[in-house]
């Protein structure tokens, strides 16, 4: 009820001129047609795009030749989906956890870490589980973009976006992430990668079943670009 009163001053006072809905043009056509207003607008959530300054071979590095590589970075805790994949590793039989292998790069929030680790303990015996617990430089994040075949988003929350689809389609590897939401638009509208149904262990052992079958590509940077950013905030 307070955010209908708040969308509501914003369509009608004149004292609020332009209100940005940050990535979600559809969402910025559905208040004005509701409030008869034109004051919200789209605006996009920009992609600065990574320059790796030190390339390093982290298949090579690492002893991963022959794995197919599932990477989820950034800050990690339960609204991220991280314990479901460690979770999806243990549900996993032996033979197939054996050709993946999962990579962790980012700060494990606190809330969290008694029960990562846990899991993070009994999952090394099952397959390759690399933590990286820590800030984790551009460079190291793009190095491992570049050695990944896919990127894993579990999140249990999807009305909001994500700064990981914009790796995703610059360094052209698929995500795996809900339906739902936002974040489910985006990446079924730039064709981004693979939707879940439920963020479980049977549809993240299917998304992780279905990546190298098809390319993924899509628009997302060109419409997320530092330049249409300044572009909208300036227009």
């Amino acid at each position: 009820m307070v955010s209908v009163i708040w969308h509501w001053l914003y369509a009608k006072l004149s004292r609020f001129y332009h209100i940005f809905t940050l990535n979600d043009n559809s969402a910025a056509v559905f208040f004005n047609r509701r409030y008869r207003s034109d004051h919200f607008r789209f605006l996009p959530d920009p992609f600065n795009p990574v320059q790796i300054k030190q390339k390093e071979n982290f298949r090579e590095k690492y002893a991963l030749e022959n794995k197919k590589i599932v990477l989820h970075f950034g800050s990690m805790g339960k609204k991220k989906g991280t314990l479901e994949i460690l979770k999806t590793i243990l549900a996993m039989p032996q033979d197939e956890a054996s050709h993946y292998a999962f990579v962790f790069a980012g700060v494990v929030q606190p809330s969290i870490r008694e029960e990562f680790y846990q899991l993070y303990e009994k999952a090394k015996s099952v397959t390759d589980v690399l933590v990286f617990d820590g800030f984790c430089s551009y460079d190291f994040i793009g190095n491992w973009c570049m050695a990944c075949d896919a990127i894993l988003l579990p999140y249990l929350e999807t009305y909001n976006s994500s700064g990981c689809i914009g790796y995703a389609a610059h360094f052209e590897k698929p995500v795996i992430a809900p339906r739902g939401g936002l974040l489910g638009k985006l990446v079924r509208k730039n064709q981004l990668g693979i939707l879940m149904a439920y963020v479980t262990p049977d549809e993240i052992r299917r998304g992780l079943s279905e990546v190298g079958l098809k390319k993924f590509s899509g628009t997302y940077l060109s419409t997320n670009s530092v330049d249409a950013f300044c572009h909208h905030i300036l227009d």
